[in-house]
């Protein structure tokens, strides 16, 4: 049993050690550490103070990286950051949110219309929207989930059975694939060396949706560390780095799924959860 309780300590020494030396800024394995941490990584958060935006690739002596596949950092991250309101999808949300969801007068249904003639489709959940019926049903799903997000809050991802894909075929439409619905989680997060959040791969329409309604509780997952942040916590609670990324959840703005029951939005009383949800 010690050693089995070892073993992901073990894991996550190799992976500060191998980024010390490392030529790229991020490293480790996201999946490798979710399995060793568990539900302790998933917590609400505030959406209000995260106003910017970890790029989900990067482009890094002539490779492309996958940091959205990684759990530890170094370095200046300023190069990859960009703010949330900046974004396309934040204007899309804007602008839906300023009509009453009257999404065929928005400048931004016109323009991904304009980009089918063009050539040049905007992509949205891994498909390219290359049809005006892709374009008319990104802007329903958008609108649908603006409605729910407004009623009920940010909720959880339901859990999927991988195996029984048809039980959510009635929540997909043309402009979002299976897969991605499957493979969705909770919205990405990431910490960087001074402990700030920053938001990191899945969960971008939620997110803009939570900051413009004015929501202050939804669920987050904490994808990547810093590797400074985590070696301070080390240091300060006198452990392995697994224990000390738990322990240093208490220095986030973050609190941990079971302290509270149902995500809270201002002005509004969440009603029941809906079962699932679109990014």
């Amino acid at each position: 049993m010690e050693q089995a309780a070892q073993k992901p300590n073990d894991q996550l020494r190799q992976m500060l050690q191998q980024s010390v030396t490392a030529a790229e800024p991020f490293c480790g394995s996201h999946d490798d550490l979710a399995e060793v941490a568990g539900e302790s990584l998933t917590v609400w958060f505030n959406p209000q103070m995260v106003p910017q935006q970890l790029a989900a690739r990067i482009e890094h002596g002539g490779r492309n990286l996958p940091v959205i596949n990684c759990c530890l950092g170094k370095g200046d991250w300023s190069t990859w950051l960009r703010t949330i309101e900046s974004l396309s999808v934040d204007s899309e949300v804007r602008e839906l949110l300023a009509c009453d969801l009257d999404f065929r007068s928005t400048a931004a249904f016109k323009r991904l219309l304009h980009e089918i003639e063009t050539g040049r489709p905007t992509t949205r959940n891994l498909l390219p929207l290359d049809t005006p019926e892709k374009v008319e049903a990104y802007f329903a799903d958008l609108c649908a989930l603006i409605v729910s997000i407004r009623s009920n809050g940010v909720v959880r991802r339901p859990q999927h059975d991988m195996e029984q894909p048809e039980a959510i075929q009635s929540r997909l439409s043309v402009a979002r694939p299976l897969l991605v619905e499957l493979t969705e989680s909770e919205i990405g997060l990431a910490v960087n060396a001074e402990g700030q959040l920053l938001r990191l791969g899945p969960g971008h329409h939620r997110m803009s949706i939570a900051r413009q309604l004015g929501l202050t509780r939804a669920p987050g997952e904490l994808r990547l560390f810093h590797v400074k942040w985590v070696r301070g916590q080390m240091r300060a609670h006198g452990c392995g780095p697994l224990n000390a990324i738990r322990l240093g959840l208490a220095s986030l703005p973050v609190e941990p799924l079971e302290h509270i029951t149902s995500p809270r939005a201002v002005d509004q009383t969440p009603r029941a959860q809906s079962s699932g949800e679109t990014p």
